[in-house]
Order: structure tokens, then sequence, then C-alpha cells
């Protein structure tokens, strides 16, 4: 599963454009514990982005969330030595973007 802020995130992760998330894999009830982890963004058009830079095993720390992100889906893939295949926990993520709307006046004539 994938926590933030030490919740359980659902199908569904809402988050504000620029706001920082922080996530962590979690493999429930397995001795010894998951050897290696890797997180991907998965666009919505299917294409793949590796956000190893933003990750340490089973954490993840974006400063940034971006607006293109909306759509998306958040993967963490985990290996475990008793299991032949990766476990995957995925999220769907939600960006609510920020607009601003700029002061204007109508005139009626």
């Amino acid at each position: 599963m994938i926590s933030v802020d030490g919740r359980r995130a659902g199908a569904w992760l809402a988050l504000r454009e620029g706001a920082a998330l922080s996530a962590r894999c979690v493999l429930e009830g397995g001795r010894p514990s998951a050897s290696t982890y890797e997180w991907w963004l998965e666009g919505a058009e299917g294409a793949r982005e590796s956000l190893a830079n933003n990750s340490a095993g089973a954490e993840l720390l974006v400063d940034k969330v971006p607006r293109d992100w909306h759509n998306a889906t958040l993967i963490c893939a985990a290996a475990h030595p008793a299991v032949e295949h990766i476990i995957r926990a995925t999220t769907i993520l939600n960006i609510s973007c920020e607009y601003f709307f700029g002061h204007f006046h109508l005139k009626f004539v």
C-alpha cells in the first residue's frame, strides 16, 4: 500500500498543485522486509517516468507537485525475496490547480 502522512492512500489521492508530497511504500506482514523499491509515475497516455531522483528506498519526497501530474498514476514497486513477482501499489493523483484571476472592470455603454 501507499501511505501519505501516515494514512493509507485510496484509489485517488487529492493534492494541491505546488504542494509537497511525502509518501511511503508499505508491505504488511513480510519478513524479511522488501529488498528493493522503485517509484514510477505513469501518465494518462501510458508513458512511465522514474521517480528515482525523489526517492530513497520506500520513501518518496517531492517538493512541489506539478499540474501535469493530474490523473497520473503513482506506482510503488517492491521486490521481496520470498515472492517471485514484483509487488505493486498504485494511486491516481487528483491535482487541484491554482489559477489566478486578475481584476477587471466592466463598462456598460
